[in-house]
């Protein structure tokens, strides 16, 4: 047993001969920096080809809080997706530029 345990307390970096004197602090990341992190990845996976859709929030990683805002961004931005799909196929030409104003829409004309 105590052979066991005389590796173990080399590991933690304490103690003299340690080296942590030389190392550099750890960084903390804050709740929100981890939020933006995960929720955006999870957001970018599911977006881009659905993968992990079926993985329950528990197995990405998520809090409660989490899953919540990934829900309602998911869903924001393929509601985005549609209605871009909708405004272009009514409102755009066939080169895909406005058909109203003769295409110059969005230009300085006098």
């Amino acid at each position: 047993m105590l052979l066991t345990a005389a590796p173990l307390t080399g590991c933690t970096g304490s103690g003299p001969g340690s080296g942590a004197a030389n190392s550099p602090a750890p960084q903390s990341t804050s709740p929100q920096e981890l939020c933006i992190t995960i929720v955006g990845y999870w957001a970018d996976v599911m977006l881009r080809d659905g993968r992990g859709a079926g993985l329950d929030w528990e197995q990405k990683g998520l809090s409660t809080v989490q899953r919540d805002i990934l829900d309602e961004v998911v869903a924001a931005a393929k509601a985005m997706d549609r209605q871009v799909r909708q405004r272009c196929l009514a409102d755009g030409d066939e080169r895909g530029s406005p058909a109203d104003n003769g295409g110059t829409r969005g230009r300085n004309t006098p």
